[in-house]
């Protein structure tokens, strides 16, 4: 069965985030290191490492966002859903499915409604002096291209999959 184009750019999407959040996860491995070693080895301690270091972990952590709800590996309890039948499952799940959808839109306006706020000022980190600006752009295209990654979810579960079955039984 060929996949859908949704999929296919679902594929490539967790790559280029994958290596993304992997880079931003080392760096900040590295930085950790060295802030270790200069502060207790060395005894200089250096302050812009934990600053760099806490914000790839953010980058890291809103950058994987999108692939944990394109392989649905987010947090839920499905105890409850799997004692109902399947026409009930199969409700629940969308209904399921909808609710965080329309969550991820409601975050991704109150994140636009911030940056443009943020970007009326002049904030900068304490020790790299970067626009914070920046950090919470970050966040904004983690929960946009989370929501992106429901939207696809559910076009490619509850759309295609029905004419997938429709098909089927033809």
């Amino acid at each position: 069965m060929k996949k859908g184009i949704l999929a296919r750019i679902g594929q490539y999407a967790d790559r280029i985030e994958t290596a993304v959040a992997s880079i931003a996860f080392a760096f900040m491995c590295l930085f950790v290191l060295t802030t270790i070693v200069y502060r207790y080895v060395l005894r200089q301690p250096i302050s812009w490492t934990e600053e760099a270091s806490r914000y790839l972990m953010i980058t890291g952590i809103f950058v994987a966002m999108p692939v944990a709800v394109r392989s649905h590996v987010h947090l839920g309890v499905d105890l409850f859903i799997n004692l109902l039948p399947k026409a009930g499952k199969r409700f629940a799940e969308f209904f399921s499915d909808a609710i965080t959808l329309l969550a991820y839109i409601a975050i991704d306006y109150a994140c636009y409604l911030f940056v443009v706020k943020a970007l009326a000022g002049t904030q900068t980190s304490p020790a790299m002096h970067i626009p914070m600006v920046i950090m919470y752009v970050i966040v904004m295209v983690g929960f946009v291209l989370a929501t992106v990654a429901q939207l696809a979810n559910i076009i490619e579960e509850y759309v295609h999959h029905t004419s997938e079955t429709e098909e089927a039984e033809k």
